[in-house]
């Protein structure tokens, strides 16, 4: 009885590719400029070489493949790109070698397969049996073809890239992940973690998450600027390493992603692991992957129950669309985020103004890219991490575009404190000691104040350390997702501030009322007149008796436009464990203001049979909420496969409001 190996199989993959006019060399050695051999399995040669490395039953991380193809493609000049061969572990089974071979030919048998490239086209992988595997690698090497990013792909690497990082340091310990993450105060009072009883795990995934962001942002940097050098992993002999390439940047505009200085606080001993991830970001090629499709890598990447743990959320990025979409009208509209996360909502917003401006004018050029991260979206968070993940996929928008950006107008600032016309100042590093107005969850009564407890506050640049001052002035749209937190869980101290804060509203606070209440008013002090508020809330805001305060605000002062739920799930944010809505309102008059808000203004109350599968839909679907809003009379219903709306009238609204 023959047993498979390798070789045969091999040999099976070569009869194939040349039945399809592929021309194959076995075993060919190339030697490196330091003296080392390679010799990949294969050399397919058809006008460009191509390198192909089988193995059978492997267990190889996508990680090791990367890494290894990206060897090849370095030092095999010629070569355009290289393969990964990966045959299933049960073709190792001791059977009749003529069985193996009807199993590897077989429909049903999956060959994993990862190539690598030169040229435009995308890192991705393939799976299929072996005719699907030889008919796909003789496609790239005979004919060139055009094909899209696999973002689930990169980001599975990548994944596996933070866990060989994360296993290499281990000692990193609560006091340095402190540092890393903005001070014990954002730990023990935004997180309400006990000293002893953080998620080390977490924190420690989530700076190496960090570290992978810098890596994947500057990367992408180098590819539109030149004046910034391709890392060169051969020279990494430490961690601190990556230092000598991030402080250019540092110096420049491109800074916040790199304010979090992970790299200096790696051991020695994770070198290997940093070297391989450098790699592998390389053999990724960012660059490739389509603006939109990066933003979806960098949006996905970070796993929820490691953001759960640093406190940064996302927003879905359909539901966050469709909020844009319904919300902005013209393209030179300002528009704010009070609790910008890790900036979906702005990013959409920009999508949105750039689709606007490309219709009004027909171009889109770096002066209006550069008034929309400069001027007109501005985000503030009191977390730090988070507002780097804002700071991160809003300078994508740049970098996709080849565009640098001078400043983009994101803020680490306890929100509920701020006014139009107040300035935050540049960022500063600032002792627990100078947070004497309590902040989200913060100053947990009998907690002492340390010294070397610090959070960092203010303004930010892409480096998170020195950004410029940001004006602030009422705009044409508020949107958020504002951070829900039951009053039991505020302390009294920091209710009594926000009662202060809002006193113009105080007639609207009604028994005991969740924090994204004072968000609401929050929305309204910067909405100008003629402007829009559009939330995502829990569903609760539409009934219960602690925010009928929110209810009278819109239907005496906005007319309230749409009202969006969903059956699919309940929520439209990751974060929540309760049913949430969209709202969507243009504000009529100041609280302040004497008038009326006609009973007649007409609102969609929407239900969306399921949430939009992607960005298309989720426009299609807005089109469609808008279009028959304006279009069906009062009391009137459309229905479609896609979503129910029944058209009602502010008068209804304010008789069916409890």
């Amino acid at each position: 009885m023959g047993r498979p190996t390798e070789m045969s199989l091999r040999d099976l993959l070569i009869e194939e590719l040349k039945r399809r006019g592929v021309v194959v060399i076995p075993e060919v050695s190339f030697r490196t400029v330091d003296g080392r051999r390679l010799m990949p399995d294969l050399v397919l040669k058809n006008g460009a070489e191509y390198v192909v490395e089988t193995k059978l039953g492997a267990e190889t991380k996508l990680l090791d493949a990367m890494v290894q193809l990206y060897e090849y493609s370095k030092h095999v000049v010629e070569a355009k790109g290289a393969f990964a061969v990966l045959f299933p572990s049960e073709l190792r089974r001791p059977w009749p070698t003529d069985v193996i071979m009807s199993i590897a030919r077989d429909a049903k048998t999956e060959i994993s397969c990862i190539g690598i490239f030169k040229d435009l086209r995308p890192s991705q992988p393939f799976k299929g049996n072996l005719f699907e595997v030889a008919d796909w690698i003789a496609g790239h090497v005979l004919r060139t073809p055009v094909v899209e990013a696999d973002t689930g792909f990169a980001i599975r690497v990548l994944r596996d890239a933070v866990d060989y990082v994360t296993a290499s340091i281990k000692q990193l310990q609560s006091e340095e992940l402190e540092d890393i993450f903005g001070g014990k105060s954002v730990f023990e009072n935004v997180l309400q973690y006990e000293e002893g009883k953080y998620p080390l795990e977490e924190m420690r995934k989530a700076a190496t998450y960090l570290l992978i962001n810098q890596l994947l942002f500057y990367h992408v940097l180098t590819r539109v600027d030149a004046s910034f050098p391709v890392i060169d992993e051969d020279k990494i002999k430490y961690p601190a390493d990556l230092q000598a390439y991030f402080e250019p940047v540092l110096r420049r505009d491109y800074s916040s992603v790199f304010g979090f200085d992970v790299a200096s606080r790696l051991p020695d001993s994770a070198v290997d692991a940093v070297r391989k991830t450098v790699i592998t970001v390389k053999a990724l090629a960012p660059e490739k992957i389509r603006h939109d499709l990066l933003g979806k890598v960098f949006h996905e990447l970070i796993p929820f129950e490691i953001r759960k743990a640093v406190a940064a959320f996302y927003t879905n990025n359909e539901a966050a669309e469709i909020l844009a979409q319904l919300a902005i009208d013209r393209a030179d509209a300002k528009v704010m985020d009070l609790a910008c996360g890790s900036g979906t909502l702005l990013v959409a917003a920009y999508r949105r103004k750039r689709e606007l401006l490309l219709k009004e004018k027909g171009g889109f050029a770096l002066e209006d890219h550069k008034r929309f991260l400069e001027q007109d979206l501005t985000g503030v968070d009191i977390m730090p991490f988070a507002a780097h993940m804002a700071v991160v996929h809003l300078s994508l928008q740049a970098l996709a575009a080849g565009h640098e950006t001078e400043k983009v107008r994101i803020a680490v600032w306890d929100s509920t404190e701020l006014n139009p016309r107040q300035t935050i100042p540049a960022i500063s590093r600032e002792l627990k000691v100078a947070y004497k107005r309590p902040t989200l969850e913060l100053f947990m009564e009998g907690k002492p104040l340390e010294e070397k407890a610090y959070i960092e506050k203010g303004a930010i640049t892409l480096e998170g350390i020195g950004g410029e001052q940001i004006p602030l002035r009422q705009v044409d749209l508020v949107v958020m997702n504002p951070p829900f937190t039951r009053t039991e869980r505020l302390p009294e101290t920091y209710k009594e501030e926000l009662r202060t804060r809002f006193k113009e509203y105080r007639n609207l606070i009604w028994g005991r009322v969740g924090l994204h209440l004072f968000f609401v008013f929050l929305a309204d002090k910067f909405a100008k007149v003629g402007g829009r508020v559009a939330l995502v809330l829990p569903a609760t805001v539409l009934r219960i008796k602690s925010m009928k305060g929110a209810r009278n605000l819109w239907t005496e002062n906005y007319h309230m436009e749409y009202i969006i739920s969903t059956l699919e799930r309940a929520a439209f944010s990751e974060a929540a464990q309760f049913r949430e809505i969209l709202l969507v309102a243009k504000k009529i008059k100041n609280i302040s203001e004497k008038g009326v808000v006609h009973d007649n203004l007409k609102c969609a109350v929407v239900s969306l049979k399921r949430l939009p599968k992607n960005l298309e839909e989720a426009r299609k679907m807005a089109q469609t909420i808008s279009i028959k809003r304006q279009e069906i009379p009062a009391n009137g219903i459309y229905d479609d496969e896609l979503l129910s709306l029944k058209v009602v009238t502010q008068g209804e609204l304010r008789i069916c409001f409890p």
